[in-house]
């Protein structure tokens, strides 16, 4: 069975909104980093948590 145009072009659609609503915080993180100037993987914080009981 032969998919029709308006349904490939709906499904294209669909994955190109899907992409930008995944995309855009990664995005708009790393846009805020660059304004910022901050870097926050440089700065890590190295603290261990003490298990014992």
């Amino acid at each position: 069975m032969k998919t029709d145009k308006i349904t490939l072009q709906k499904i294209f659609r669909d994955i190109l909104i899907s992409v930008l609503l995944y995309t855009l915080p990664v995005i708009l993180m790393l846009l805020s980093f660059r304004l910022t100037g901050q870097r926050p993987w440089k700065n890590a914080n190295n603290t261990t948590i003490n298990r014992s009981r």
